[in-house]
């Protein structure tokens, strides 16, 4: 489809044609809804353990777990909310096991499980493995 355009440069009388936008690029150029505040914070928590922690300063094991209290103090976190209540309730729903957590010598860690950019996490350490199956048990790669 062509529209003709009324403001045409140069000659008056001389009609100047361009494409009609299409209802593809219509539906291109709407704006995704916004993320849930849940939602919000989980991507913010994903973003900073698989990628910019060291950027913002927080120390970060080879196994990928860094401090719970570490990661909240960054301002990323404080920007999207994240407070301890937040981050054990997306490690705990999350529905693709994107996040661990665990405790020890009574400090909290966590870390993503998967998609690493970070230079010095072993990916050998994230994983767990399988000596044997139990009854009813599945292992997949």
């Amino acid at each position: 489809h062509l529209v003709e355009l009324s403001d045409a440069v140069g000659d008056p009388g001389k009609a100047v044609c361009a494409p009609a936008k299409s209802e593809g690029s219509k539906r291109r150029n709407r704006r995704k809804p916004a993320d849930s505040p849940r939602t919000a914070r989980s991507k913010a928590l994903t973003m900073l353990l698989r990628h910019s922690a060291l950027k913002e300063g927080i120390d970060i094991r080879a196994d990928g777990y860094a401090k719970v209290d570490d990661v909240l103090d960054v301002a990323s976190s404080k920007t999207a909310g994240l407070d301890l209540q937040s981050v054990m309730e997306i490690v705990q729903t999350s529905d693709k096991q994107r996040f661990s957590i665990t405790r020890e010598n009574g400090v909290l860690y966590v870390r993503a499980n998967q998609g690493h950019s970070i230079d010095g996490i072993d990916m050998e350490a994230l994983c767990t493995p399988v000596d044997r199956l139990i009854d009813s048990e599945v292992c997949c790669h």
